[in-house]
Parts: structure tokens; C-alpha cells; sequence
């Protein structure tokens, strides 16, 4: 993989990302501390945030 593709990758501003590249691409298990890091960074994010809003909210087959 050229290098400027892994640096996108892997940037601090996207830990949604970075988490799936390190687990698939890097092959790194939960256990690893980058990763372990990188999940604490991914819930306390605006994506994570946004995603569980979304998941909240009533639904049609909940009436």
C-alpha cells in the first residue's frame, strides 16, 4: 500500500477508520494498546455520538 494511502488511513481524525485499519489491514487483535486506544477515541467521538442518536430514535414498528 503506498504510504500517502496509509497515513489517510490511519489519520487521528477518523478513528472509525483508523480502528478498521488496524484490525483488518494491520491485522492487530483487541488486545493490542493501539487499538484498545483507538476504540476509547472512536466513543468518545462525534461519529459514535451521531450513530447511537440515530439508533435512539423511535422507529416506525416501535408505535
Amino acid at each position: 500500500m503506498e504510504n500517502a494511502i496509509y497515513e489517510w488511513l490511519m489519520d487521528e481524525k477518523t478513528p472509525e477508520v483508523r480502528l478498521r485499519t488496524l484490525k483488518e489491514y494491520k491485522k492487530l487483535s483487541d488486545d493490542d494498546e493501539s487499538v484498545a486506544q483507538c476504540k476509547n477515541e472512536l466513543l468518545q467521538s462525534k461519529v459514535y455520538e451521531r450513530g447511537l442518536k440515530k439508533l435512539k430514535k423511535n422507529k416506525a414498528w416501535d408505535k
